[in-house]
């Protein structure tokens, strides 16, 4: 058990490409934390160095209080969970989760017991003397997180492992991978490229773009305060609306001016924290689940209310989700599912601009972001 710690790591490959620009973070002991984002983004590099698979261009890394930036990844005291599995296809599932141990000289008493303890921690005791292509696909990643468990490591290690599974397979090892980290109590870093499983899993969420951290949180706190623009339409299926528009000072307040249809009296208490952004371009962030319907017009007269029509409606069992167009904004809008516009329709849409954000137009940083919950 140990915490890991990078200190302004940063990779560069050939040509002055950098993958990872000097990141910093603090993965506490006993910490089940999750890297997502998209493709290229420097997750897996980031994962890669940490386990000494991928040479560091600068900054240091430490593994329980130990340096390791020129450790070799055998002596790191780490286990790594890979996305094909690697095992050996001529092998017992035994042989597999102990062969990492016999390299070691451990006696083969200690391999024994560690391997059925392992198997017995993710329920394959009956599989033990099967070969890997005797198993379903769920079976394999378990004996590949039975081989990481059986050396007893510092942390875990784990490179987008379920991707190979389909989807009722994948829901199931989100959930095995919870149960292990409870019954283990080690720490575990986990890349991801999907959402869903950064948010399932993950006691905090590293949110990168480009090979640099956009957001460290708690999983709901990513969701309600996404830190920049980049997280805000990253983070959340289907994703937060974003209208690009005006900061305009109207007496004691402020206006947001996104063209005839977009316009909206924005709440007193976001004046202090957008105040900076008067008069300049901004981003007004809206979830689909943040809007009402408007029923009747004659009680929108003293509220926002926001013209659109209905292009797409795709139900999804406990909510409709409703693609609708405003001049040039297309925007998506939840509702209960026992409304079901019909395509065309004109609609009238109430934005609850209490659970707004303002993001600033330059630097794309949310503005009512609440400093007691900004990146840990």
């Amino acid at each position: 058990m140990a915490e890991v710690l990078l200190h302004n790591i940063t990779k560069i490959y050939p040509g002055d490409v950098k993958a990872v620009d000097r990141i910093n973070l603090h993965v506490r002991d006993r910490e089940l934390i999750v890297l997502v984002g998209p493709s290229g983004c420097g997750k897996s590099t980031t994962l890669r160095m940490i386990a000494g698979l991928e040479e560091i261009s600068g900054g240091t890394i430490t593994i329980g209080n130990r340096r390791v930036n020129d450790v070799p990844p055998k002596d790191r005291d780490i286990a790594m969970v890979f996305q094909n599995y690697a095992l050996y296809p001529h092998m017992t599932v035994y042989n597999n989760m102990g062969f990492g141990l016999k390299l070691r000289k451990f006696k083969r008493a200690e391999i024994k017991r560690r391997v059925h303890a392992a198997a017995e921690i993710l329920g394959i005791t009956e599989l033990l003397d099967r070969r890997p292509k005797a198993l379903s696909g769920g079976q394999r990643q378990r004996v590949a997180m039975g081989r990481a468990i059986v050396r007893e490591p510092a942390a875990f290690l784990f490179d987008e492992p379920l991707s190979n599974l389909d989807a009722k397979m994948r829901v199931e090892m989100r959930k095995e991978i919870i149960r292990q980290h409870k019954k283990v109590k080690t720490t575990m870093i986990y890349v991801t490229h999907d959402q869903v499983e950064a948010m399932t899993l993950g006691d905090r969420v590293v949110v990168m773009r480009d090979g640099i951290i956009e957001q460290v949180a708690e999983p709901l706190t990513v969701y309600n305060y996404p830190e920049t623009l980049f997280v805000a339409r990253f983070i959340g299926t289907p994703p937060m609306n974003i209208f690009p528009g005006m900061l305009e000072p109207d007496g004691n307040g402020f206006f947001f001016n996104g063209g005839e249809c977009i316009r909206a009296l924005l709440p007193e208490e976001m004046h202090d924290a957008i105040s900076s952004c008067a008069g300049k371009k901004v981003y007004l962030g809206i979830r689909p689940k943040a809007f009402e319907l408007i029923e009747d017009a004659s009680n929108s007269k003293n509220s926002t209310a926001w013209p659109a029509k209905v292009e797409l409606t795709e139900t999804l069992g406990d909510e409709v989700l409703v693609h609708v167009a405003s001049d040039e904004h297309r925007y998506q809008v939840s509702l209960d599912p026992h409304t079901r516009p019909d395509l065309d329709r004109e609609l009238l849409l109430k934005p609850l601009l209490s659970r707004a954000h303002i993001f600033d137009g330059e630097t794309e940083k949310n503005l009512t972001m609440p400093v007691a919950v900004k990146s840990t």
